[in-house]
């Protein structure tokens, strides 16, 4: 075995480990981004948008106030850690909150930091929610699926909030809302 076979072996262990996490994560309903723009918007947008628009802007107005280019890629390297380190912070957040048991937090921190969990997502465009025949998949029933079925309900899986309605149901406010409406008809 070769040093280049080594190396190129050594590029398909991120992605066959992001898999493998995601696929325990589907089983045990490990949620890990809050919503398809802190997975997406996060990872694609900001490096590939903002930041290059955001250094733009900062060497103009760096070079307006006669500040050097070095200072000002050094302000904008601290802004740039900055910004990482809340994003580090929201992730850590997001992980705690909406996991139950120090193992699913693990596992959901080992996703959210993995390079490839973003590309995984986007390679298998978001998963799905729903069977062949239109039932909706739970973590209770993942396991009659093959694996590339639990690999696309485990994509769906991580997001906590999907919907502006999923959010109401996790807030409470749908209960609310029935209760209202079943006043409201008893009245009329």
């Amino acid at each position: 075995m070769d040093i280049n076979d080594l190396y190129s072996s050594l590029v398909f262990v991120p992605i066959v480990l992001a898999i493998l996490l995601m696929i325990f994560a589907g089983k045990r309903n490990i949620k890990v981004y809050l919503s398809k723009f802190d997975l997406v918007g996060l990872h694609l947008i900001f490096p590939l948008v903002i930041f290059p628009i955001f250094v733009a802007i900062f060497c103009a107005v760096c070079e307006y106030f006669d500040v050097s280019n070095d200072d000002g890629l050094t302000y904008i390297f601290y802004t740039m850690l900055f910004i990482i380190a809340i994003y580090a912070i929201f992730g850590f957040y997001v992980c705690i909150r909406y996991n139950h048991g120090f193992l699913n937090c693990f596992w959901a921190l080992l996703l959210r930091f993995n390079f490839m969990t973003p590309l995984v997502y986007l390679l298998f465009l978001g998963g799905k929610g729903r069977d062949k025949n239109g039932n909706k998949i739970t973590p209770e029933n993942v396991k009659n699926l093959s694996l590339f079925g639990e690999l696309k309900f485990s994509l769906y899986n991580m997001i906590v909030f999907r919907k502006i309605h999923d959010k109401d149901k996790f807030a409470g406010r749908d209960e609310i809302n029935s209760n209202d409406k079943a006043l409201i008809s008893k009245e009329v």
